[in-house]
């Protein structure tokens, strides 16, 4: 009998582990498909009187009803959100979670940067660029970190958006030469504050960099933060943006998503899509912004 009992035992106790062993391997084994906006709305504060200030309730609506349609961005990174109005937006759109960047001083407006989230942000921080040139003196552009924690992602992902400085037709707001020269630090300050503040397995750096590939700022971006760029990536490959061509947005694009993960860790981060919106076109949300929004979606496995 004792044996008998002895063998049933036995059994359940190698059903438990069993159990529990397969329960942890679908902890530490699996994939997300994960969704990144980033949009410069144009939020100026300085605008003609004509310009439709109601545009930026409506990008929040739209951005509403994806998310109740299930086809939302799992975040969103803004630039640009510098007049008051904009403010509709993020209430409109819904996200639980959302985190400024460089907030206005006396005589100088905000960073205008916003990152909304659909899940909880554990760590945030911030930094102001020490150079800048012509008007994008009037704001006190910069960058900023938030770290996300994912339910179904046993690793933190850290969020960077920026906006650096703009070029202007007359020379002497900031010409191409001397806002490069500016942007070239931004990069650099860019990269320093990444390696110092970003320890995530898990990275993506978004915004509008005002900088092209070839360009000395972007090339320091790159070099420091040593990211792939998700646009060079769907560039090489065919499957990534089915009906898009993002070898000729490379050339001429200032807006970027980059990203990073950890292969120590056993992640892979691969691009799966990139695809321009709010242009208007048919089919497509309309045209609320002098910037069309870039949207990517991502592999994460482990």
């Amino acid at each position: 009998m004792f044996q008998g009992w002895t063998v049933v035992l036995g059994f359940l106790v190698v059903s438990a582990v069993t159990r529990i062993e397969s329960a942890s391997a679908s902890v530490l084994h699996g994939n997300v498909v994960f969704h990144v906006m980033n949009y410069n709305i144009h939020g100026m504060v300085f605008q003609p009187r004509k310009v439709d200030h109601s545009r930026y309730k409506k990008i929040g609506k739209i951005l509403k009803a994806r998310m109740q349609a299930g086809t939302a961005p799992d975040v969103v990174l803004i630039q640009e959100a510098f007049q008051r109005r904009t403010d509709e937006l993020m209430e409109e759109a819904g996200y639980p979670y959302m985190v400024r960047g460089p907030k206005g001083t006396l005589g100088r407006i905000g960073s205008g940067l916003v990152i909304m989230s659909k899940y909880p942000i554990e760590f945030k921080d911030k930094k102001i660029y020490r150079e800048c040139a012509g008007v994008d003196c009037l704001s006190r552009k910069g960058l900023h970190i938030a770290r996300i924690r994912h339910p179904q992602i046993p690793f933190t992902i850290d969020l960077l958006n920026t906006h650096m400085q703009a070029d202007y037709e007359d020379r002497r707001l900031a010409g191409y030469e001397r806002a490069e020269k500016v942007r070239i630090q931004q990069a650099y300050d860019s990269g320093l504050f990444y390696n110092q503040k970003s320890i995530a397995p898990i990275g993506f750096f978004a915004g509008d960099f005002n900088s092209k590939r070839g360009m000395q700022s972007y090339n320091i971006v790159m070099s420091m933060t040593e990211m792939h760029s998700t646009l060079a990536d769907c560039a090489q490959l065919t499957t990534c943006s089915p009906g898009e061509n993002p070898e000729a947005w490379f050339q001429n694009f200032i807006d970027h998503q980059f990203y990073t993960y950890d292969p120590n860790a056993g992640i892979v981060v691969a691009p799966l899509s990139i695809r321009r919106t709010f242009t208007g076109e048919q089919g497509d949300h309309p045209e609320l912004s002098d910037h069309a929004a870039i949207e990517a979606k991502y592999r994460i496995s482990w």
